[in-house]
């Protein structure tokens, strides 16, 4: 099982991260749960932060609005109307263009349960680059390795193939140094 997560950071830009692969020996709800939960927990990331899929709100995501919330909400959405209005909301064209502008002009202070909702329905789950691309990877290297490779290291080859950007920005002879640092190996790097 293939592990990303799909986050609004602080910014409001929507970001995806591949944290890896899990096995998993079969698709019962608890294995699954287990699978998922373990691996968060390890990168100390709150497994209660978790949202499944769903597009109505106060259905899919009862444990996310209180009932009085509900009612604010409303409220919200009713003051929110006159936002509407201005020159440069019209100017939006996404919703993640709304959610990076609640941001940058700070309405999501003012209407923080329709920044939620907003944030809510940008993680929404649907079938992302992120998670095609570590399928996509992941048939690459399997195929190439005869099916012999480790979890754990498929994993952690996946984890820069698809993370790219990240790894580009990383120190490879530092890298190599640390490694060589740790004890003497049989092969050279150099």
């Amino acid at each position: 099982m293939s592990i990303v997560l799909r986050y609004v950071d602080k910014n409001g830009y929507v970001k995806e991260r591949f944290y890896g692969l899990v096995h998993v020996k079969d698709t019962d709800a608890s294995t699954l749960k287990d699978g998922i939960c373990f691996p968060l927990s390890q990168y100390n990331l709150d497994v209660h932060n978790i949202r499944g899929q769903g597009y109505d709100e106060q259905k899919f995501y009862p444990s996310d609005f209180a009932e009085h919330e509900m009612m604010q909400l409303r409220m919200q959405f009713e003051h929110f109307d006159h936002v509407r209005q201005l020159s440069d909301f019209k100017s939006l064209e996404t919703i993640s263009n709304l959610c990076q502008w609640l941001v940058k002009t700070r309405k999501s202070e003012i209407y923080p349960l329709v920044y939620r909702v907003v944030t809510l329905i940008l993680t929404l789950p649907v079938s992302t680059v992120t998670t095609e691309r570590s399928f996509s990877a992941m048939n690459i290297i399997k195929n190439k390795l005869h099916n012999k490779i480790e979890d754990e290291f498929l994993s952690n080859c996946l984890l820069i193939y698809i993370e790219k950007e990240i790894a580009e920005t990383f120190d490879v002879d530092s890298i190599i140094s640390d490694f060589c640092d740790m004890k003497e190996r049989r092969v050279s790097f150099y």
